[in-house]
């Protein structure tokens, strides 16, 4: 080989480069999750180019992520079933669509994060982070009526961002809050008053959301988080710092609280919205009665009252994913929701307690996707494109770990991530 030929650049190989174009188109699209005010939403706009580009990209389906797909497809069937009378109405064909769409993209973030798992999750938690962090503050400026926003980043005097309603801006907040907390716990950031700063900044935007359901999925996820961090941790000073965070985490909470108290009318608002329920809650015309009314006409009609169809039935909006799925899908719809938060909840924990290369990602996403489907009880959360992503991840780090157990690798490509030994810590 000549002088010249060893001088001269290397290039990176075609799957490194291909690789690298997938994180960023990737990249790209988790952080614009936070721009839903317009449609089409450029999240939407790049998943169209990102569904393609993962076929092209070492395209490999795992036997769960299969799994994943044909529960899905049985609850778009069932939907479709349901739609068969209201093809007429924009409406409910327009529900009924989106709804494929995001099954469609839930099995190609499964399969995203089946491969180069943990380079893959920590690129999707950065930019998810940083996504969150700019809704924080849109919110937080919105709420103050900085450079006169707050007509248009809040809702009924709560801080809603660049979302469309407080009740979903609330609940984005909660994984980007998760993963920087995990960052302070395990060590893994070398900017710790950044870290800290940009974590009161996404708890101040959470708690002036005045969203009972984020504020509570927010208390389980992060409880879920520490429990788990705590039992799994490898030596009594990663515990000991686990401790000394929820310590700090706490005394933030009293911290924002304190501040937004100083203003008389956040405070009554506060104190307004931290009841168990609301006016619209109760009676038999309220959330709950239309709920119980619908149960019974929804037993004796198998293809349910069609894609967005119930509040013609019952005068608003079902408010509960469980008995939307029923509602909007149909009995094959609702059977397969449920046997999907089941699944979901089953590998969840798994995930969240056994030790694995994977293990510190799930114990982000798990706890956020776990209060997901608890919000599901008091929220629509079908179209929320945030709990497509977390079902997919949890799905595709399960396939990465059950692939773990029979090879003793992760799957990586040349220049990701070192495959990983069985005891769980990065191989070299």
């Amino acid at each position: 080989m000549t002088a010249d030929a060893l001088r001269a650049p290397t290039r990176p190989p075609l799957k490194i480069k291909r690789e690298r174009a997938l994180q960023l188109l990737f990249g790209l699209m988790i952080f614009l999750g936070f721009l839903v005010f317009v449609e089409p939403a450029p999240f939407d706009l790049i998943a169209v180019v990102f569904m393609p580009a993962v076929l092209f990209s070492r395209f490999k389906l795992d036997r769960l992520v299969i799994v994943l797909a044909l529960i899905l497809l049985l609850y778009n069937i069932g939907g479709f079933f349901s739609l068969i009378p209201w093809w007429h109405e924009q409406v409910s064909v327009v529900f009924t669509v989106l709804s494929l769409y995001l099954a469609i993209l839930c099995v190609f973030f499964a399969v995203f994060f089946s491969r180069n798992s943990i380079e893959r999750a920590e690129l999707c938690l950065k930019a998810y982070t940083a996504s969150a962090i700019i809704v924080a503050i849109s919110g937080i400026l919105g709420y103050f009526n900085v450079f006169g926003l707050f007509e248009t980043l809040t809702l009924y005097g709560r801080a809603k961002g660049t979302f469309k309603d407080p009740n979903v801006y609330g609940p984005y907040l909660s994984l980007g809050i998760l993963y920087l907390m995990q960052l302070l716990a395990l060590k893994r950031t070398r900017h710790v008053v950044f870290t800290v700063l940009m974590l009161c900044v996404l708890m101040f935007g959470l708690l002036l959301s005045f969203s009972r359901g984020a504020w509570g999925a927010f208390v389980i996820s992060a409880s879920m988080m520490i429990f788990a961090g705590f039992l799994t941790a490898p030596t009594m000073q990663v515990r000991k710092r686990i401790v000394m965070l929820t310590v700090i985490v706490m005394a933030s909470v009293a911290l924002a609280l304190f501040i937004a108290f100083l203003d008389p009318s956040t405070r009554e608002l506060f104190i307004q919205r931290f009841a168990v329920t609301q006016y619209y809650d109760e009676g038999e015309t309220g959330r709950f009665g239309s709920q119980l009314r619908s149960l019974t006409d929804l037993i004796e009609m198998p293809n349910g009252y069609g894609p967005m169809r119930y509040k013609h039935h019952q005068g608003g909006d079902p408010h509960n994913s469980y008995v939307n799925a029923f509602a909007s899908y149909g009995w094959l719809g609702g059977f397969s929701f449920f046997v999907l938060v089941i699944l979901s909840y089953f590998i969840g924990f798994r995930l969240l307690f056994a030790r694995s290369p994977v293990q510190h990602a799930a114990q982000v996403f798990f706890p956020c996707l776990f209060t997901s489907f608890l919000q599901a009880m008091q929220i629509d959360i079908d179209h929320w494109r945030h709990v497509y992503l977390f079902i997919g991840a949890v799905w595709g780090l399960e396939a990465a770990r059950l692939r773990w157990l029979r090879t003793g690798a992760m799957d990586t490509d040349a220049g990701s991530t070192p495959p990983a030994r069985r005891d769980g810590l990065p191989a070299g």
